[in-house]
This record gives C-alpha cells, sequence and structure tokens, in this order.
C-alpha cells in the first residue's frame, strides 16, 4: 500500500536479519552459525538452547561468527495489495489470465416459426425475468457474505516471503527523518513502526498496524536525503489518510458492482437472445475496474499532496521528492501517451511531476536545507548497506583505497572486516574515531569487528561507548549483553541481565535479546527465569513446542509470583493457539 513504484537471533552491531515482529512469522528454522566471508553475511544465530547447556561458558578466545546477517526469512505482507475487481468468481491474478464464470441457460423450445421466435407472449418474458432477477439478488446476497474475506485482502496464493534487517544505526537515521514528519501529521511516533527490508527494488509501503516498510534498494540507490524524507513523507501520508482502511471497502464494493454487471448483462442476454446485452454488462464490468483503479490513483495522489503539506509544516524542502519522480519516470516501461490512466494503480509519473515541479516552483522552502547532520547521515548509512549487502570484492574495487571520504572509509573498513581482514578493518576505524571521537557507530563497527574476532573483553568498551553517545538502544544493549555473556566472567553475567532487561522493556518482541537472557540466567544457574525466558523467545518464533516446553520447566522451577504467573500464562496461551 502506498509504494513508490518503479521497476534468529543474531545480535548485529550492523545489520541483523529478525523475523520476530508481531505478525511476522518466521517460516523455516534459523540457520548454523558460520563466520562471515566474501559475499556472504551470515546470521550468528543459534540453536534451541536449554537452561542446562547455557550454563557452560565458552572459551574467551572462541571466534564468534558475524552478526551481520541476512539469514532468515520471514512472512510479511510485502506490497501494495492488488486485487482485480473484475474476476470475482474463481478467477486469480490479473484480467489476462482470469476465468468467466459461465451462466449456462436453458432456452425454451420453439416451434419451426419465425413469427413465434419474435412474438414471445409479454408475461412469459416477464416470468423469465423474475426468476433471473431472484437469482441475482440471492447470488448477489452470497457474494456480499463472502467479499468481506476477499476485501480484506485474504490471498490467492501464498504470500512471498521477505527478509527483515535489524540495523541500530540505519532505524536511528530513519527515525530522525521520520519523526518530526509523524508529529507534523498529528500521528504518534510511538505508533508507527519502521521496519527494513532486504530488497534491492526502490520501493516503500506501508502496512497494517501502522507498518512502514523501507527497502535496503530504496536506500541504496538514492540520490540524497531530501529524496529519503520525500518518500517517508509520502508513506507519512497514507498513514495519516487512513488509506489502508479504505481500500477494502473500494474492493468489496467494485467487487459486487462487477459481479452485478455480469450477471445482470447475462440476464438480459438470455431475456432477449442477443449478444449485446451481454457485453454491455462485460463493459460495465471494465467500468467497474476503472472505478476501483481510479480510487486507488487518488489516493495516491492524496498522499503527493498531504507529504508537501507535511514538509512545508516543517520547513523543509519537497525537491527531493521532485528529483525521485524524475528518477523514476526514467524507468516508465512505456511511453506516458501510450498508457492508459485508468489503469494505473497510482497517478503516471508525469502527472506526479507536474503536481511536484508547480509546487517546488512556488514554494518559499524549495530551497531551503535540510537539518544539520541529514545529509552526511545519509551518505553514512547508504555506504554501509552497500557494503554490507553487495560483494566485499565489489566494494573494495569500487572505492579507491585512498578516498578520503568518511563513507568511503567506512564501506571499506566493512568490507575488509567481512574478508576476514580485521587487523586492516580497525586501522580504518580508528582513523574515523580520531576524527569523529563521538561518532556511537564507529565504536559499535570496532566492537563488532573485535568480538567477531574472538576479543569479546576488548568489544565491551567500544559498546559501552557506543551507548554513552547513543543511549537507550535497545540492539546496543543487546549486543553489549552478549559480549558480557561470552567473555565467560562470572562478575559480568550480573550486568547483562540488566543490560538486557533494559532493552526487553523498550523491545519486548526482541527474540534475540530474550536468547540472550536466558543464556545469562543460565550460566548463573539460576534455571526457572533461565527457562520462562527460553519461552519467551521460542514464543516469539512461533514455535510452540518449544514455548510450552520451558514454560512447563519454568512454571515447576520458579516459586508463586509474577514469574511463574507468566509462565503459565505462555503455556496457555500456545494451548489457545492449538484450538
Amino acid at each position: 500500500m502506498g509504494a513508490l513504484p518503479v521497476g534468529a537471533p543474531p545480535r548485529g552491531s550492523n545489520i541483523t536479519a529478525r523475523g520476530a515482529w508481531p505478525g511476522v512469522k518466521e517460516t523455516q528454522p534459523p540457520p548454523a552459525p558460520r563466520p562471515a566471508r566474501e559475499g556472504s553475511v551470515t546470521a550468528s544465530t543459534k540453536p534451541i538452547a536449554t537452561a542446562a547447556s547455557a550454563a557452560e561458558p565458552p572459551a574467551d578466545s572462541t571466534v564468534r561468527p558475524a552478526r551481520a546477517a541476512l539469514g532468515s526469512s520471514a512472512t510479511a505482507a510485502p506490497a501494495k495489495p492488488l486485487t482485480w475487481p473484475g474476476t470475482p468468481i474463481g478467477g486469480a491474478g490479473g484480467p489476462n489470465n482470469s476465468r468467466r464464470a459461465e451462466l449456462t441457460i436453458p432456452q425454451p423450445l420453439t416451434r419451426n416459426a419465425a413469427a413465434e421466435r419474435t412474438a414471445r407472449p409479454r408475461n412469459a418474458i416477464l416470468e423469465g425475468m423474475t426468476r433471473m432477477v431472484s437469482l441475482l439478488l440471492a447470488l448477489l446476497l452470497a457474494v456480499g457474505r463472502t467479499l468481506p474475506a476477499l476485501a480484506q485482502g485474504a490471498p490467492r496464493r501464498a504470500a512471498p516471503r521477505i527478509e527483515l534487517i535489524r540495523d541500530a544505526e540505519t532505524e536511528t537515521l530513519l527515525r530522525t527523518f521520520a519523526n518530526p514528519l509523524f508529529r507534523a501529521a498529528g500521528i504518534d511516533p510511538h505508533l508507527v513502526r519502521i521496519m527494513l527490508v532486504r530488497d534491492d527494488a526502490i520501493n516503500s509501503f506501508v502496512g497494517t498496524g501502522n507498518r512502514m516498510f523501507i527497502n535496503t534498494g530504496l536506500i541504496e540507490q538514492l540520490h540524497s536525503a531530501a529524496e529519503l524524507v520525500g518518500v517517508i513523507a509520502h508513506e507519512t501520508g497514507h498513514i495519516a489518510g487512513g488509506h489502508l482502511a479504505r481500500l477494502p471497502m473500494a474492493m468489496r464494493a467494485a467487487s459486487l458492482e462487477s459481479l452485478a454487471a455480469m450477471l445482470i448483462g447475462a440476464a438480459a442476454a438470455a431475456a432477449s437472445g442477443s449478444g449485446g446485452a451481454m457485453l454491455a454488462g462485460i463493459g460495465a464490468q471494465q467500468m467497474a475496474m476503472r472505478n476501483f483503479l481510479s480510487f486507488d490513483r487518488s489516493i495516491e495522489a492524496s498522499a503527493d499532496a498531504a507529504a508537501v503539506t507535511f514538509l512545508d509544516r516543517l520547513h523543509w524542502t519537497a525537491r527531493g521528492l521532485l528529483e525521485l519522480f524524475d528518477q523514476l519516470r526514467n524507468q516508465e516501461a512505456l511511453l506516458p501517451d501510450q498508457q492508459d490512466p485508468y489503469l494505473q494503480t497510482h497517478p503516471l509519473t508525469s502527472a506526479r511531476i507536474s503536481f511536484m515541479r508547480a509546487h517546488v516552483r512556488t514554494d518559499r522552502w524549495s530551497n531551503a536545507p535540510l537539518p544539520a547532520g541529514f545529509e552526511s547521515g545519509f551518505r553514512m548509512v547508504r555506504a554501509k548497506l552497500r557494503a554490507f549487502l553487495e560483494p566485499s570484492s565489489l566494494t573494495l574495487s569500487r572505492i579507491r583505497s585512498n578516498d578520503p571520504a568518511p563513507a568511503a572509509r567506512y564501506a571499506r573498513a566493512i568490507a575488509l572486516y567481512r574478508l576476514g581482514h580485521s587487523r586492516e578493518a580497525i586501522a580504518i576505524l580508528d582513523g574515523l574515531l580520531r576524527q569523529a571521537p563521538a561518532n556511537p557507530w564507529f565504536h559499535e563497527m570496532k566492537a563488532q569487528v573485535l568480538f567477531d574476532a574472538g576479543q569479546a573483553r576488548a568489544a565491551i568498551p567500544e559498546y559501552q561507548a557506543a551507548l554513552r553517545y547513543a543511549p537507550l538502544q535497545p540492539l546496543l544493549e543487546g549486543e553489549l549483553a552478549q559480549a558480557m555473556v561470552e567473555t565467560g566472567d562470572p562478575a559480568r553475567l550480573r550486568p547483562a541481565v540488566a543490560a538486557l532487561q533494559v532493552a526487553l522493556a523498550r523491545e519486548p518482541d526482541d527474540a534475540g535479546n530474550w536468547h540472550e537472557l536466558g543464556l545469562a540466567w543460565g550460566r548463573l544457574g539460576d534455571m526457572g527465569p533461565a527457562d520462562l525466558a527460553l519461552a519467551e523467545e521460542q514464543l516469539r518464533r512461533g514455535n510452540r513446542r518449544a514455548a510450552t516446553s520451558f514454560a512447563e520447566r519454568a512454571r515447576h522451577a520458579l516459586p508463586p509470583g509474577p514469574a511463574r504467573q507468566r509462565a503459565a500464562d505462555i503455556a496457555h496461551a500456545v494451548a489457545q493457539m492449538r484450538h
């Protein structure tokens, strides 16, 4: 919904695959851990742990796999729902592959006389039409009862799988851009979730539950922070306008209109003995489809208009959105004059460019710069995503070794880290830190390199520095706690538990942090809380059997109190899911 069209618990100080969001269910167990190497950014996933196994500390020299991971797949509704109103009976896909519902209507026996065929009694025609209208009404009532499920987006085919990835730096940048826009639109920023999708396409969309999805390909291929701000403003327009909530009603109305036109056309053709009435019914079906697509075009135009309104309220330029539209125009499949405007699920790029150009020409804020740090932050995130998602050899060949730009050096450090050249990567990061010692993301990246090189103790002060400059970051809290646990130092286990509890208070659906909390409690020898944490983890991963097993063990090990009640609640909730 609202796309701008063109054509496991890994700990990630940078990019980590996550599949534990509400409504996003993992479709397969996480893969086994393996170290990151050329062209393969892997997840530091762990098999299902027990509290007993969690009590065994690892050696401090253990080489940890990379947590910059893109390993687990998750199911979600990744794109704007598209339902063809002209195929409500058994159809699938678009109009080219739909199955037409054929009505076989028996014809009355007639004598072999032309006069009798053309002069049937009027009352017989009326009786036949009455019977047909009764049939139509019955069918429409039945369809009216079944269409809400269709209008709510019931899929005809299995939904495609997408990969959600987590990165504290990228999420912070997106929030920095989005939260002022949300407030300008009268939306509480805490009510909107922003999710990062690993996908090369230039795309973004909003989903149910006020979730905004941003493709990594969008960030990688944009040219400026202003373009990304414009995209987020457009998606904010969809949320503020309640467009996703209005779509099912439009789909239902179009489906009913299309079916009624088809059946009435069939009835008229049967009564008159002419095919012209049936053709008129087909024409009405096409009109129903056009009406629906016209509604879809109107909400896209509405989102554009809302976007520039929000940008004006913040005194931010809308020029980036215009520049993005110019970029998208080059990717149109057909020339604008060859396209049927009614068959577009969004306004034609040329129409949107005209609207945006007129606004930019007259708006007083068109040449106003964005707030300080927006452009530099965007360049760093774009460089980071490219370095983690493209083959490292390509990164190193694309960026000169003597390129002085911070984003270029950042990307080279990541590429070298992924190739296993930890010492060279740290040397570059140390140089960046000398220039920007308060940059939390350089500290975080250095900590990850050290941790994955088996130097968990050395990684701890770097994680602590990252949290000092970027406090209240649940991902960083989890990474720090994991480094503490991996040292095997019993004195660090209690601080690790405290850090994880802080992180989970802010993001209770983070399955990775529940896993780390289970390990920490297990190594402290406190099996009741360990089993409860692992039950929470498995509940969020959709592993009902494991969740029930851990919850029952926790219920028997814990003393009476809230924790024991929580274990009982998990077991009861899983039992209810099975019924």
